[in-house]
């Protein structure tokens, strides 16, 4: 959390309850039960005292909520509130599962992303019991939906037999909604609060994570524009410590000099020989390379045909044949405009219905019509399309249908890099006379691709994907990733694209 602190003072000395000192007394009184740092004096000193406190005792969350009631949740807190909204979710998501059954995490995952989605934005109900009755206690920032009242119940500790959280819920269930109850008590269960009968299918998406395979060692490669045609790489490595242990992000790595475009493949896949030689690799079945860039970029990229020698004078093998090779977005990841934290969030639904529901629609411009008078950022908004084929266009329609479906929240977007008619993607992920594309296909895309790289037969029931090497795959998966929005390449570099925000010539 420590490289976090510079980020969040920059955030809050936008806001004028941090800048004017008068404000910032007010402030103390809300947060003076976690913040014991001397704010007074010069505001960039109080914004840096204050961000590494909250960060500390991990109050970013009440920290805001603190400052949205002072600044009458206008725009500037709005602004700075999306700023920090990995941050927060973090904080709430670590907070959250330190209460449930340790055995099932996986499932408590889901259901704390199923609470956010159904709890954020609906008004707590006003009755007299309400939070007061069942806290036993006021609170000076009143809370502006229900998932901050489940967030400040769950906080409290059992009070003469009485559990707050579960209280309340028996006491609103006919004014919280048939969903929100539903979800709550699933909750209390997990915590071992209550023992409700379980939801059908719900125990099952924990399960049904893992039919996509076990979670692969993965090298994440940042690429940012530097000046002319040069550019920066920074790096980590994603790795397992046993063989069932949960994958950790390593430190972050940043390549010593600028480099050209032609030097990313001899830069790449020296970053995986070192990779693969680490012992943690052990713990995986293969690797997964994640490449993380500007849109503009994904044009001109064509990192599954990235050539280097494996020994001095023997023939060159292609990276595509070497590692499982995808994209991930660098907007998408890290973009700060409500547009990316929209499509952020959309991702994450389309991925719960898929796991929910085990298949997806897929969309191929090559091979489907759009329903009459209806455009492909609205048709693909709904939460049963996670895989889109962008087709082979000229350079500016591409980037438009790219740009639609990464800010439709398309996790998986696929497209052909050669201009043959090689046909579309529907004939070979979509199987029999189905029209929805599975859970198994889906998961199994980047490995699938790696192996016919590599020269390997179909596994049964598969069709080959014709120019294997001329697609390319951006794959915006639930793994982890160190990527937070508005933290720049470099501090001492922000990076700054070209006119056309692609490979410099």
């Amino acid at each position: 959390m420590r490289g976090s602190v510079p980020l969040l003072a920059e955030v809050l000395i936008g806001l004028s309850v941090v800048t004017d000192p008068a404000k910032r007394d007010v402030l103390r009184y809300y947060i003076d039960e976690w913040c014991f740092e001397d704010l007074t004096g010069d505001a960039r000193i109080a914004a840096s005292r204050l961000a590494a406190a909250a960060l500390r005792e991990k109050r970013v969350a009440h920290l805001f909520r603190a400052l949205g009631f002072l600044e009458g949740y206008g725009r500037s807190w709005t602004r700075a509130r999306a700023r920090v909204e990995s941050l927060i979710r973090a904080e709430e998501g670590e907070f959250l599962l330190t209460m449930a059954d340790r055995t099932r995490e996986e499932e408590a995952a889901l259901l704390v992303d199923r609470l956010r989605e159904a709890l954020t934005g609906e008004h707590p109900v006003e009755r007299p019991w309400g939070y007061g009755g069942a806290t036993g206690t006021g609170s000076p920032v009143p809370v502006v939906d229900l998932w901050e009242l489940f967030l400040d119940l769950s906080d409290l500790p059992v009070r003469g037999g009485r559990i707050p959280l579960a209280e309340f819920v028996e006491k609103g269930a006919g004014d919280l909604g048939e969903r929100a109850v539903e979800l709550l008590r699933r909750w209390l269960a997990l915590c071992g609060l209550a023992s409700p009968e379980p939801e059908e299918g719900f125990a099952a998406d924990a399960v049904r994570v893992r039919t996509t395979g076990p979670v692969p060692a993965r090298l994440l490669v940042r690429i940012a524009h530097d000046r002319g045609g040069r550019y920066r790489l920074e790096w980590w490595a994603v790795l397992s410590r046993s063989v069932d242990a949960e994958p950790e992000i390593g430190p972050r790595h940043i390549h010593p000099r600028p480099v050209g475009a032609e030097e990313f493949g001899a830069v790449v896949h020296g970053l995986f020989v070192h990779l693969d030689n680490r012992s943690e690799r052990g713990n995986h079945d293969r690797v997964r390379i994640e490449l993380v860039v500007p849109l503009r970029m994904l044009a001109e990229l064509d990192a599954p045909q990235w050539e280097s020698r494996v020994e001095p004078g023997g023939e060159p093998v292609r990276l595509g044949a070497r590692a499982e090779v995808v994209y991930r977005v660098e907007e998408f990841c890290a973009g700060d405009s409500e547009d990316y934290l929209s499509a952020r969030v959309q991702a994450r639904r389309k991925w719960h219905e898929l796991l929910r529901t085990g298949a997806s629609l897929i969309f191929d411009v090559e091979s489907d019509h759009l329903p009459h008078g209806v455009n492909v950022p609205e048709y693909l908004s709904g939460d049963d399309h996670v895989f889109f084929s962008a087709g082979h266009y000229e350079r500016e329609r591409w980037f438009r249908t790219m740009s639609s479906a990464v800010l439709s929240g398309v996790p998986v977007i696929a497209w052909r890099r050669g201009d043959r008619d090689v046909g579309d993607f529907r004939s070979v992920l979509v199987r029999g006379e189905g029209t929805t594309v599975t859970l198994d296909v889906i998961g199994a895309l980047p490995h699938r691709l790696h192996r016919q790289r590599r020269g390997r037969p179909p596994e049964p029931g598969e069709k080959p994907i014709p120019d294997c090497y001329n697609v390319g795959l951006v794959y915006h998966d639930d793994l982890p990733h160190p990527l937070e929005p508005f933290i720049p390449l470099f501090p001492d570099s922000p990076w700054r694209p070209d006119e056309s925000g692609g490979i410099a010539s």
